[in-house]
């Protein structure tokens, strides 16, 4: 039996928490762990300064989901490494090999993105997650599985959507592309594989366009530093 465990500056680890539940507000994060372990309830203690989301005192096989309510009703989660869902099979694979303008580097290994975006009656979706390993390339070298047909994606935010696990190829070039615009405007590492093993796409709401956006944001995620805090994750979503 899978709970749902959401608590605030737990007690028994000073200086640091395993989750957060916060006021839902444009810019304000939620914090969400998965665990097979019975629902536990702190004493909630109000935030001050910015939040560390450098989890401790997390139980083995635990998954961390960084849960995020944006501003105009967008939504998005954010695992940081760690394993999230929606790992597929891949019918073909697709390589390329990207060159920064400017080289950086990066302090984690694993970064998925989960986006949800109204528009009126309409919204746009799309998840994508990537595992980053050392490589012998000059530049980044960026594969990409794509799959014809993907199981149906229960736990998706988009809940009015038919979302399946995996990605079509119709949008292989715009994961490329926002890899590509990441390399130009803020840089990416060299000397690695970028793998994205992870995807889920609505029927309806997916398209190039958000697509290029979350693999650019991949590539920001995996650069933050293991102290980052959560308003600067939610300035990148913004």
């Amino acid at each position: 039996m899978r709970a749902e465990v959401v608590w605030q500056a737990p007690q028994t680890h000073p200086g640091c928490h395993s989750g957060a539940m916060r006021s839902i507000e444009p810019g304000i994060s939620r914090f969400r762990v998965w665990s097979n372990a019975p629902s536990r309830n702190d004493v909630a203690a109000p935030a001050t300064g910015a939040r560390s989301l450098s989890p401790c005192g997390r139980g083995l096989g635990d998954t961390l989901m960084y849960s995020f309510q944006l501003s105009r009703h967008r939504r998005a989660n954010v695992w940081l490494d760690e394993s999230p869902p929606a790992e597929f099979m891949a019918s073909s694979m697709l390589t390329r090999i990207v060159k920064p303008k400017k080289i950086v580097d990066v302090s984690r290994r694993i970064a998925a993105i989960e986006l949800y975006i109204p528009h009126g009656p309409f919204a746009s979706y799309a998840f994508l997650g990537g595992e980053l390993v050392h490589s012998d390339v000059d530049g980044l070298e960026v594969i990409l599985p794509v799959s014809s047909v993907g199981v149906p994606f229960a736990p998706s935010l988009a809940k009015a959507d038919e979302v399946r696990s995996g990605i079509p190829d119709e949008y292989a070039g715009a994961v490329f592309a926002g890899i590509e615009r990441a390399a130009d405007a803020t840089g990416i590492p060299v000397r690695f594989s970028l793998r994205f093993r992870w995807a889920a796409h609505g029927l309806m709401g997916s398209s190039s366009l958000i697509f290029e956006r979350v693999s650019g944001l991949i590539v920001q995620l995996l650069a933050l530093p293991k102290d980052t805090s959560e308003e600067r994750i939610v300035a990148l979503l913004e």
